[in-house]
């Protein structure tokens, strides 16, 4: 850590929620910095070890364990998705890859949810937790959109809860258990799938004071999100990628750090629950975050084993900014996300 270096923001002060980041060039660590508070009261202060909720940085994570299946021949990127779950057959013939490059068509309850206020029936007097297997049942029941699999690309977080139910049917186990066990293998080992309140508090910010979220019951909802991490565990998830240790055959990878083509039209900027923009050795893979007061990034260039991470306990800052002017990305580079 550099407790005497700058802040890697200017807003973030030892006296109020903050977050980490991280700065690598070619592989190698060059800045590492935790800065803020953990929680208000007591007072906490952040450490590159505090948990920290990923948001949709989720979706890579739970990507890379589908291909992994894949890779060992236990599942295929064209399998349909009604195989696993015959719940959804009402749906179309959508497929496992349809679910990770966000061109089912699976309907959004969360918009549904949010426009019909069912969410703040959850709040007041609904489960105290609403997990995947909830949601399944209720797209079940969901009316069908008209969309076509395959196209177009429509960012979906439903879609990626339901890769988590598919883990669990076809290990017949808590997505739970096998993403520990790739936590573990990946020397992840205080990363877990959230399952109770955060001992890091994620804060609002209204004017100049700060308020904490309290828990909500899609905080256990897990695909699309529900992954706790730290700056350090990410720093050996970075590792894993760059050096090809996570269990999934190449071809897989490159499918995955590729953007979506279609049969006429522009490529979507996004593979397999990854980002990506960028040609040759300035390509980089990417995904974001933000759950009720954390926001995350997480961008890499391949090639050059640049890469920056941020995880932060406050939602008024921009981790994409923070993570792109680090790694010096232009304008022109950024217009292509």
């Amino acid at each position: 850590m550099e407790p005497d270096a700058e802040p890697f923001h200017p807003d973030i002060a030892d006296s109020t929620p903050g977050g980490c980041f991280a700065l690598v060039r070619a592989g190698d660590v060059e800045v590492r910095q935790a800065r803020g508070l953990a929680r208000l009261n007591p007072a906490a202060p952040l450490t590159a070890e505090s948990p920290m909720g990923l948001g949709s940085i989720a979706k890579p994570i739970f990507s890379l364990a589908i291909l992994r299946l894949c890779s060992e021949g236990r599942l295929s990127l064209e399998d349909p998705v009604a195989r696993y779950l015959p719940e959804l057959s009402a749906h179309g013939d959508n497929r496992l890859r349809h679910l990770l490059n966000h061109t089912s068509t699976l309907p959004d309850p969360y918009m549904r949810m949010m426009f019909k206020f069912e969410l703040l029936r959850l709040i007041k007097r609904g489960p105290e937790r609403f997990e995947s297997s909830d949601l399944l049942a209720r797209l079940a029941r969901t009316r069908p959109t008209r969309r076509v699999p395959g196209r177009p690309m429509i960012y979906n977080n439903s879609a990626f809860d339901m890769l988590s139910q598919i883990l669990e049917r076809v290990l017949a186990r808590p997505a739970s258990d096998y993403l520990g066990e790739l936590f573990h293998q990946w020397g992840m080992d205080s990363s877990y799938l959230q399952s109770g309140p955060m001992p890091t508090a994620g804060f609002a910010r209204f004017r100049r004071r700060f308020s904490d979220y309290p828990p909500f019951p899609l905080d256990y909802v897990h695909g699309s999100g529900g992954i706790v991490s730290t700056l350090e565990d990410m720093l050996h998830f970075l590792r894993v990628l760059i050096e090809g240790r996570t269990g999934v055959s190449e071809a897989l990878l490159e499918e995955a750090w590729k953007p979506t083509t279609f049969a006429e039209g522009a490529p979507a900027p996004y593979g397999l629950g990854w980002g990506v923009f960028g040609e040759g050795r300035r390509r980089v893979v990417w995904h974001n975050g933000g759950w009720r007061g954390f926001r995350s990034a997480f961008y890499w260039r391949r090639e050059s084993g640049d890469a920056a991470i941020v995880l932060l306990n406050r939602d008024d800052l921009d981790p994409d900014e923070i993570a792109l002017d680090a790694l010096g990305v232009d304008a022109d580079e950024r217009s292509g996300q």
